[in-house]
């Protein structure tokens, strides 16, 4: 990063300092009060207002000097004119090499002449400057399983770049990076199937600057689930912001059945993926349902989704039950989908019977599949069901689930 950079969003406010001078007084410097804090953006250099001032006087011409001490430790950037902007008010300008990062205390000196009238004053101010995040570019955010070439950059000009990687576990896989570390681009390789990777970079301008990081995330293609399956990019969605990590190692089975367990999890997951801090559903007992002891991996999603605030899911039987691994149907899905969503005293509008060929008005969840069809458009062909139709009682795959979740939710996508 360049050692230039430039002030931004400077106090342009006025408050009056009187001068005695010479003669009787004739002149006041008005000058802004203390500077605001700015950040330093990153890679920029620009001519900037230091110091803003104006003069009343009696007589109309001024002859004015401005020093600027920037309190860095660099020499002064001046005596210099300022520019004129009408016949009272001047704007001091200058671009500024900064050697330190942090806080700088400006102080503006205006020494002025008027035929025997002199006089000067000064005026101090405070600014505190970071550096500003480069924007990072990754060129693929859900590479192919096995890709090699891939790149990221971001703007030239920093003077240091140490590029970093992890994987989704927080294992360190920069050895990856094939050429380019320590420059603004780099070329790196994919991690292992399924994996989620962390691009970082730390960009220092001088060694005494605090750094500017950037980081991006790239997804790796399941070993299962490629670029021209027709939910990829749902997959590698859902996957990229770390609800779902497949089914096995490097493999995501899109074509199984999805579960009642897993609808559990990722109805909640999936409605919660922005919240700050991370949704906690609670610590399951495994004592509500015969079938999900406190061992399963599921127990706390399945115990928070049969009780208030949720209740959108219940049990399979009057043991209890819960019937974790059993397989969800799309009409089923279409339900549960809008009561995770809207809450569980939802009720849509009356179903027509009008939408699907095959979806009568009378059928289960007739009106939750038509409101799910009005609210998001989540029935194509490509989600294995025929033009005009729903296939209300076929099972919902793994890689359907994937792609109403991530619509319905609005799940974004790398």
């Amino acid at each position: 990063m360049s050692n230039l950079r430039r002030i931004h969003g400077l106090s342009l406010a006025g408050a009056a300092f009187v001068l005695l001078a010479g003669s009787p007084a004739e002149a006041a410097i008005i000058f802004p009060p203390n500077q605001t804090p700015f950040t330093m953006p990153a890679n920029v250099l620009t001519t900037v207002n230091v110091c803003t001032f104006q003069h009343t006087s009696s007589k109309k011409k001024n002859d004015f000097d401005v020093t600027v001490d920037w309190g860095d430790a660099t020499p002064l950037d001046g005596p210099f004119h300022p520019a004129k902007n009408g016949k009272t008010k001047y704007i001091a300008r200058r671009a500024h090499t900064y050697t330190v990062c942090g806080v700088y205390n400006v102080t503006c000196n205006v020494d002025w002449k008027n035929g025997t009238e002199t006089g000067s004053d000064t005026n101090a101010a405070t600014v505190s400057g970071t550096s500003a995040a480069p924007v990072m570019t990754v060129s693929v955010a859900c590479p192919a399983n096995g890709a090699t070439g891939l790149t990221a950059s971001v703007p030239s000009g920093a003077s240091n770049y140490v590029w970093s990687m992890l994987d989704g576990n927080g294992n360190d896989i920069t050895s990856l990076i094939t050429a380019g570390q320590g420059t603004e681009a780099i070329t790196f390789d994919a991690a292992s199937a399924g994996s989620l990777m962390f691009l970082s970079l730390n960009e220092t301008a001088a060694d005494n600057c605090p750094a500017a990081t950037a980081t991006k995330k790239a997804q790796v293609d399941f070993a299962d689930l490629g670029p021209t399956h027709p939910q990829h990019d749902a997959v590698c969605t859902l996957a990229g912001n770390q609800l779902t990590s497949g089914c096995a190692p490097g493999l995501y089975c899109p074509d199984l059945p999805a579960t009642r367990e897993q609808v559990a999890y990722l109805g909640l997951a999936a409605r919660h993926w922005a919240d700050v801090p991370p949704y906690d559903p609670g610590v399951g007992t495994g004592n509500v349902f015969v079938d999900v002891p406190a061992s399963s991996a599921f127990v706390d999603w399945i115990e928070a989704v049969v009780v208030a605030p949720e209740q959108w899911m219940a049990a399979c039987d009057a043991a209890p039950n819960f019937c974790p691994g059993d397989s969800v149907t799309r009409a089923q899905l279409a339900r549960y989908l809008l009561l995770s969503k809207n809450g569980s005293a939802f009720v849509p509008p009356p179903a027509t019977g009008t939408v699907f060929t095959d979806v009568a008005a009378s059928d289960f969840a007739a009106d939750f599949i038509e409101q799910l069809k009005a609210d998001f458009d989540l029935v194509p062909t490509t989600l294995g069901c025929a033009a005009g139709q729903y296939c209300p009682n076929s099972a919902a795959t793994r890689a359907h689930l994937a792609h109403f979740m991530v619509h319905a939710f609005g799940v974004p996508a790398l």
